[in-house]
């Protein structure tokens, strides 16, 4: 019988070729990796600088809550949508409601650092109707005003737990940051990333919202959790100090 050699050319590319794409999206998605946890790691020093100062300021600022008091609330708005909406109503988010807890206040102050990483709207909305494919230009985003307020008034409630611990004897508070990352890129994310309750590692229970948190588990998307703690001296008042400022 005769032998043919007619195709093998394709044959060899295509060999070559999906080795190569597994190195080269699977470098991409490190690489936001990486980028990601240095952010992590900048809003963790955020939140510690941020709960140096809440910790003992005036209860008046935070509804009554004592001084060295954290209760877990989840937010101001309980079910906030995910998808998206008027980008007016989103920023108002942004700015500090009288009344809040000591809690969100720190949470605020990681989270707007964090927004860098979060989607936009419409992203997540494409995540709850099944709508679109992973590709690298999802992974990366693109920076607007909608993606920014919507990662503090909303996305943030479902993939960032922050934990405060107050040392008393040495005058000093450690923050812990949990940040459920999205992975977005073909085939890299399946390898590297699990879908969000085996991301979080039995760890869900720390974001303010489980409702936002089981909705983006819903969609099927791919997260990683990236942690990081930083320290700060406790900033003390004296007698009637943070009334005015």
């Amino acid at each position: 019988m005769r032998r043919t050699e007619q195709g093998a050319v394709s044959v060899e590319f295509l060999l070559a070729v999906f080795p190569v794409l597994l190195v080269f999206f699977g470098m991409v998605q490190l690489a936001l990796v990486g980028v990601a946890r240095l952010v992590v790691i900048h809003a963790a020093g955020a939140a510690a600088r941020s709960a140096a100062v809440v910790l003992d300021d005036s209860p008046s600022r935070y509804g009554g809550e004592a001084r060295g008091h954290l209760a877990r609330q989840a937010s101001n708005h309980a079910e906030p949508a995910l998808g998206p909406s008027r980008v007016g109503s989103l920023l108002e988010s942004l700015a500090p409601a009288r009344g809040e807890s000591r809690l969100e206040v720190i949470r605020r102050a990681a989270s707007v650092p964090l927004s860098a990483l979060a989607p936009s709207p419409e992203r997540v909305q494409e995540w709850l109707s099944r709508a679109g494919s992973p590709s690298i230009e999802r992974a990366l985003g693109a920076a607007s005003p909608a993606r920014i307020a919507s990662g503090v008034g909303a996305y943030h409630l479902g993939v960032l737990g922050v934990s405060v611990f107050a040392d008393d004897a040495r005058d000093l508070v450690r923050v812990e940051v949990l940040y459920l990352l999205h992975c977005g890129v073909p085939v890299a994310a399946r390898l590297l990333c699990s879908p969000l309750p085996a991301a979080a590692g039995g760890e869900l229970d720390r974001v303010p919202s489980l409702s936002v948190a089981r909705a983006l588990a819903a969609t099927g998307e791919r997260f990683l959790a990236l942690r990081a703690q930083a320290v700060w001296p406790r900033q003390r008042y004296h007698d009637g100090g943070g009334q005015g400022g």
